[in-house]
């Protein structure tokens, strides 16, 4: 009867194990880009490898990655009105944790010399 009742506290132990990665799609706004059409992330890429960095999110915990090296990169998190919630300046992968008191609809905005990729999602 134990290694029932321990069966039960193991299932119903954090729910929020079974999070999902949620894939932020980013688009490339130094070409004027803001629809499906110019998405980036996850469309086919001629080259075996894309140049392109790609984001997600899994609750407040969101993840920038590239398969290629990235240099410098400015990451900015807008909330709905414009304001600043998130602001670091990185080289390579990474990943940080938004407050739990960010919710609503963000933007994640990517930076480079060149380009500015740009994504919204939505945090509960």
């Amino acid at each position: 009867m134990k290694q029932v009742y321990l069966l039960i506290i193991a299932l119903l132990f954090p729910v929020s194990m079974w999070a999902d990665d949620v894939t932020i799609p980013l688009y490339d706004t130094s070409k004027g880009g803001t629809d499906a059409a110019d998405q980036i992330a996850g469309s086919k890429d001629e080259r075996s490898l894309s140049f392109a960095p790609e984001a997600s999110h899994d609750g407040h915990t969101v993840s920038v990655y590239s398969y290629v090296p990235m240099e410098e990169i400015q990451i900015s998190v807008l909330d709905e009105v414009g304001n600043v919630v998130y602001e670091d300046t990185v080289a390579g992968n990474c990943s940080f944790t938004l407050g739990s008191q960010v919710k609503g609809e963000l933007t994640l905005l990517l930076e480079t010399e060149d380009v500015v990729y740009k994504g919204t999602f939505y945090l509960e």
